[in-house]
């Protein structure tokens, strides 16, 4: 693949892409509850469990290749495909739970999703030049996906003086990554990675409160304000793994209602939703009080052993082998936590982990309300969060009857409730990315709070929308052209179905040629845009990349443009004392990046010794490095240093518990005694490079 020209590699990419989600709707369409829109969430789906079988399938057995990753995605599809149904026969005589659209319903769905892909579009746009920025994306959701494809194995990314809970987490969303990642042979689809799912998730929260009875105006209007608040649209252009929790929860929610939990994809619907729920990432357990709460859900659909067998299977078969790769490698499926029961311990670990200090009753709603990633003030103050917080109490008193006997409701008021409570009490970090779902499900409690005004709902949860419209991005110089775009692209689409519907009272059939001629023409014009402009943007990705790391990130961006522009691209480079190695492995990724221990009994992160105090999410960095610097020993680094087979040498000289401050890196001291074998290339107040010139096997004489 590597080749082929890089317009080929994306040409491949999109068409595998669409190609699969053609046959997952097709399948959805012809096996689920007869709702399109419910086809499109339940074919999303289905969609990321293909790309997420076609990379673990050939990386569980060492053969992760984008030709491997290709062949089971392709047969995957067709698998799809083959065995979707000649007619929906099953639902003959039955109806689903969602209401019919109007015409106005219609006008208003396309309106507000026309408008959703114009914002977001134009924010992808706006960012595509840049490289991944994103911490958390430079440390380990990245750094997994290129060390899988690099080695072909599904094997531990060893996240070294960072919090070692992401080496044994899932990761469904480096995964999805990689499969992204695997043909192009770069990150620039993959850095978008959450992008398409912010676009389902509105799918996914329309749906759900269609589910509960909402009108389709109101449902529409509300899945617009979900995905256009801060929280959510601001990781869009972020290569991380949250919105994967959100909408796969809310998807699994959704399936959990009526109807379609008597239709055939009922079992399948939940399963995979769940099991790429728990695929994705530990913090997913913040969000399982929602989904308990519903449990009882199948029963009152008359679910029998074979729609539980088959859920069950699903969730076990996807989901489960990472936390009995946990089991069998250290005993405890949730490692490095240290799980205790009233003071006995059930499951060792590396650490206990304390709340965050900045959570806790008192500390909630600033939390919530304060940081990149929470719902922003408006003149001042934080209007977005009362008007949720006033939504989800009223929905409260009006439908506290109905908790009792209707799943999906409890869900939406207690389950969110319990989640953010779970989180305010538990949780090691103090960031309300961990607790999406439960946005989600306040903003359907708001949607429930004006159900009994009917199709006047919409027009109350309006102003929510364009608080959210207008606070999407923190970048205010930006906010306009989104704005603007969004708008353009919903006049145009409105235009062109009205034009489409006027035609089809004349005819149908000459509506629908005339629907379809647009189509590709303008499918046609933007794949002839993107040809001409994509070799250009490549290369502009490739030499902007040091300059933006310079920008954002001072003298670690300086150290990695340096590395990029000196060191080979198919060298091998050992790093010390940093978690930041993304930026290490070049463009195409083609660099080795490795860790050498200095320490003679650590080979791999969980032969650490455990810490011997409980310890919170911000002080693990500082401690994880403190305890990974004890016991040097000079001839055990070497030797780990030349099996490696490292010949640079990039050592950090910042303290990682507080980055403001210098640390003393043992490396420092072991390069030092070793002058002959290291050349010192470059240096400033960050890091230092080496090149190694020579690190021969140490050996004792009989």
């Amino acid at each position: 693949m590597a080749a082929l020209p890089d317009e080929l590699r994306l040409l491949y990419v999109v068409l595998l892409g669409a190609g699969i989600y053609v046959c997952a709707y097709r399948f959805a369409r012809r096996w689920g509850s007869g709702d399109r829109l419910q086809a499109v969430i339940d074919a999303y789906v289905l969609t990321m469990a293909v790309q997420y079988v076609a990379v673990c399938l050939p990386g569980i057995i060492g053969l992760m290749h984008w030709l491997s990753i290709g062949m089971v995605s392709i047969i995957a599809a067709g698998g799809l495909w083959f065995f979707s149904r000649a007619d929906n026969q099953h639902l003959r005589g039955t109806s689903t739970n969602f209401a019919a659209m109007s015409l106005l319903d219609r006008a208003v769905l396309i309106a507000c999703a026309a408008f959703l892909i114009g914002y977001v579009g134009k924010a992808v746009h706006a960012m595509a030049i840049l490289p991944m920025m994103a911490s958390d994306s430079l440390t380990y959701h990245a750094p997994a996906a290129v060390q899988w494809l690099q080695t072909g194995w599904l094997g531990l990314y060893e996240v070294w003086f960072y919090n070692p809970a992401n080496t044994y987490s899932p990761l469904a969303g480096s995964v999805f990554m990689a499969w992204l990642m695997a043909p192009m042979g770069n990150d620039v689809l993959a850095k978008f990675v959450q992008a398409p799912a912010l676009l389902f998730l509105f799918v996914a929260v329309l749906q759900l409160c269609r589910a509960i009875g909402i009108n389709n105006k109101t449902a529409a209007v509300i899945g617009l304000a979900t995905v256009l608040s801060r929280p959510f649209f601001s990781q869009a252009i972020v290569a991380k793994d949250d919105l994967f929790i959100a909408v796969f929860c809310i998807a699994a929610l959704t399936g959990l209602s009526g109807r379609l939990l008597r239709d055939p994809l009922g079992p399948w619907r939940v399963g995979i939703a769940l099991a790429l729920f728990f695929a994705t990432k530990y913090t997913a357990l913040f969000s399982v009080p929602i989904l308990f709460l519903a449990a009882d859900a199948p029963l009152r659909a008359g679910w029998r052993w074979r729609h539980w067998s088959i859920a069950i299977a699903c969730i076990t078969l996807l989901a489960g082998p990472w936390f009995i790769r946990n089991i069998i490698i250290t005993g405890n499926p949730l490692y490095p936590t240290q799980v205790s029961l009233f003071g006995v311990t059930i499951l060792p670990g590396m650490f206990t982990m304390l709340r965050s200090d900045r959570l806790g009753m008192s500390g909630i709603w600033p939390n919530l309300t304060q940081g990149y990633f929470a719902l922003p003030p408006i003149a001042g103050a934080p209007l977005v969060a009362y008007a949720l917080l006033a939504g989800w109490l009223a929905a409260a008193g009006l439908f506290f009857r109905q908790v009792v006997r209707e799943p999906i409701i409890r869900a939406i008021l207690v389950g969110s409730f319990a989640s953010i409570l779970l989180y305010a009490l538990k949780s090691p970090y103090g960031e309300m990315r961990f607790i999406y779902p439960s946005l989600a499900l306040l903003h359907a409690a708001c949607a429930l709070a004006v159900q009994p005004l009917g199709k006047w709902g919409a027009l109350v949860v309006l102003p929510l929308t364009l608080a959210s419209i207008g606070t999407a991005t923190a970048i205010e110089a930006h906010l306009w052209s989104f704005v603007a775009t969004g708008g353009i692209v919903c006049a145009a689409a409105l235009a062109a179905w009205g034009a489409v519907h006027a035609l089809a009272r004349t005819s149908v059939d000459l509506a629908y040629r005339a629907a379809a001629g647009a189509g590709l023409a303008l499918i046609l014009l933007v794949a002839l845009l993107v040809y001409v402009n994509w070799p250009a943007y490549i290369a502009g990705c490739r030499d902007l990349a040091p300059t933006s790391w310079a920008s954002g990130y001072d003298l670690k961006g300086e150290t990695w443009g340096y590395i990029w522009e000196h060191v080979p691209t198919d060298a091998t480079i050992a790093y010390a004392n940093t978690y930041f190695t993304y930026p290490l492995y070049g463009f195409e990724h083609r660099r080795r990046v490795v860790y050498a221990p200095t320490r003679p009994d650590v080979q791999r992160l969980h032969d650490l010794p455990a810490f011997v105090s409980p310890t919170r999410g911000e002080e693990i960095f500082g401690r994880i490095t403190e305890i990974m610097m004890r016991n040097t020993d000079t001839q055990a680094w070497l030797r780990n240093l030349e099996a490696s087979g490292a010949q640079y040498l990039l050592i950090v000289k910042e303290d990682a518990g507080d980055p403001s401050k210098l640390a003393s890196p043992p490396e420092l001291e072991l390069v030092a005694s070793e002058p002959q074998r290291f050349q010192r290339l470059h240096e400033n107040e960050f890091a230092v490079i080496y090149r190694v010139l020579a690190v021969p096997a140490t050996s004792t004489s009989p």
